[in-house]
């Protein structure tokens, strides 16, 4: 006579075994060598480009210039930080606008993405945004211009950021409507608190 124990363990292997057949996975543990899926879901998903730096010094000032003017209280720009940031940031330019871009084989989607090279022919904007490498404790300063906004409908964002520290006054709290909008991500210890 079998034991009630002994019905159990049979059962649970039972259910492992026809549990894992149908998820796709082998006795030994290991999913089919050639799964079949649909074709929308073997696509790679796309490396978005490295972002380009802002190099021009009239861009540069103008990017400062309108940080100065945006910020305000404990995170203001000090005559001390704008020189530093002048001599040591990275400044970037992104622009959030409406663009095609191609998710599923052979069609195009409407997105709402970001472009680091605004009035370049051939780039327009990407999703994921395009990516900002820098190196630990190193100040950047990115200016966000949103034309995602059309004369029937109103669009605002709120702009966040993975991957890196930034300060709060700089990631995810203010909206972004037509107006550019300046984002410091510096080092707390350049911070003027």
């Amino acid at each position: 006579m079998i034991s009630r124990r002994e019905i159990i363990k049979i059962v649970l292997v039972g259910v492992l075994v026809l549990g894992c057949s149908t998820i796709g996975i082998n006795a030994f543990g290991q999913a089919p060598k050639s799964p079949t899926c649909r074709a929308f879901f073997c696509n790679e998903l796309p490396m978005p480009r490295f972002a380009q730096k802002v190099t021009d010094a009239g861009e540069i000032k103008s990017i400062l210039d309108q940080a100065t003017t945006e910020a305000s209280g404990s995170h203001r720009i000090t005559p001390q930080l704008r020189t530093f940031l002048e001599q040591h940031a990275d400044f970037y330019e992104i622009t959030m606008e409406r663009a095609l871009q191609q998710i599923l084989p052979g069609e195009k989607t409407e997105i709402w993405g970001y472009n680091d090279r605004p009035g370049v022919p051939g780039f327009t904007a990407i999703t994921p945004g395009p990516t900002i490498a820098t190196t630990r404790m190193h100040p950047v300063v990115i200016r966000f211009t949103n034309n995602l906004s059309t004369p029937t409908e109103p669009v605002e964002t709120i702009v966040h950021y993975h991957g890196g520290h930034t300060p709060p006054s700089s990631d995810g709290i203010r909206a972004i409507s037509s107006l550019p909008l300046t984002f410091l991500l510096i080092p707390e210890f350049f911070s003027t608190r």
